[in-house]
């Protein structure tokens, strides 16, 4: 799309920055994570020699809607216009560009967690979307973060969460301490002490934890990809799942005024049970990674016969997982969908800068403001 130079400079972790130059989008390296003052050196690096590179002076800067990542702050501290793109919007928008189009297509986006329009966490959503704009249609069920952002260090804590959720005991996590499972029943008891996320991710995690794996993890993603390296080969069977009312009524989606919920809790009282039976954890495993892509064929499938397009995208880092992206992909186009994947630009945070750039350019062409 021609139009100004647009500077896309990502999220906070797997960073890239990405710049636009005519109908041209140049993405850089693999910067890291900017939490660190040496990431974030390095990202300030990149952003000028690409420019230099380019030949091209940014004149827009695009960046994600959450206001504590170190890129949005730099972004909006540069004295560029700026334009915030929403992050599973960014995800999307990466594939579709990719592919060389602008839509529209239900768009299937699993991450860990981004900041979405309402201030909540998502990262388990269904939206209808094109490089312009998009329309959240489902998103799965919110697991509260107990204990906030040190749930993402230690996944038995999302394990408690689910497992408290779905009306089940806390008594499967046998190697976490009566004090711990005390507190932890305290701040279930007191919502407003925990923000509520729809992670695909963090639903990998609370599972990987029921399974004994990964109940502590040192990486980002470390529980999700030691459950898919855990799963048994072949078909096990799957759980069951259902859907909610909408949580926010009336949001832009399903005609009863808000999104559908995908409701995940049959699954997990599934696998208490098989827990309690001595199913091993690989069956478990593989279980959950074939229900979830069930419910994504599914949940596909409902949002269709609401009028959503034919056309899917599969992005956000769940899809790196490779069971996942195979099986949701085969039962998608086994009920008529075409299946748009990453080829060439990472499905994780690191193709976010082209998903930002593309938006950007779009909206600048039809006239819109920036910041």
């Amino acid at each position: 799309i021609n139009g100004p130079c647009v500077l896309a400079v990502g999220g906070e972790l797997k960073a890239t920055v990405c710049l636009t130059r005519d109908r041209e989008a140049i993405l850089s390296q693999h910067i890291g994570d900017l939490d660190g003052a040496e990431g974030f050196a390095f990202f300030e690096e990149v952003v000028a020699r690409l420019a230099a590179l380019a030949g091209r002076a940014p004149e827009v800067v695009a960046h994600d809607l959450h206001a504590d990542y170190r890129s949005t702050r730099w972004a909006r501290a540069c004295g560029l216009p700026a334009v915030a793109v929403q992050h599973h919007h960014a995800h999307i928008a990466a594939c579709l560009a990719e592919h060389g189009r602008m839509g529209p297509v239900l768009g299937v986006a699993f991450d860990g967690t981004g900041l979405g329009t309402d201030g909540t966490l998502w990262g388990g959503e269904f939206m209808v979307a094109d490089l312009g704009d998009f329309r959240r249609v489902a998103h799965l069920r919110p697991l509260p973060l107990l204990g906030g952002e040190a749930a993402l260090r230690a996944p038995w804590r999302l394990a408690a969460a689910a497992l408290l959720d779905a009306g089940e005991a806390l008594d499967l996590l046998d190697d976490v301490t009566p004090p711990q499972r005390a507190a932890i029943e305290e701040l279930w008891a007191r919502p407003h002490l925990a923000p509520r996320a729809t992670g695909a991710g963090r639903w990998f995690d609370a599972v990987a934890a029921l399974c004994g794996i990964g109940r502590e993890i040192s990486y980002e993603g470390q529980a999700a990809v030691e459950l898919e390296a855990a799963a048994a080969a072949g078909d096990h069977g799957r759980y069951d799942f259902g859907f909610g009312h909408p949580s926010h009524p009336g949001d832009a989606g399903d005609p009863a005024g808000g999104p559908l919920v995908v409701d995940l809790r049959p699954a997990i009282r599934a696998i208490a049970g098989d827990l309690r039976a001595g199913v091993p954890g690989r069956v478990i495993a593989a279980r959950f990674h074939d229900t979830l892509a069930h419910a994504i064929a599914v949940t596909c499938r409902r949002a269709r016969e609401q009028g959503a397009p034919t056309t899917v995208a599969l992005s956000g880092g769940c899809f790196q997982n490779r069971r996942l992206t195979e099986t949701a992909k085969a039962e998608l186009e086994s009920i008529a969908f075409k299946v748009l994947l990453h080829e060439r630009v990472p499905c994780n945070d690191g193709g976010l800068a082209l998903g930002q750039a593309a938006v950007a350019s779009y909206r600048l062409a039809l006239g819109a403001p920036c910041a």
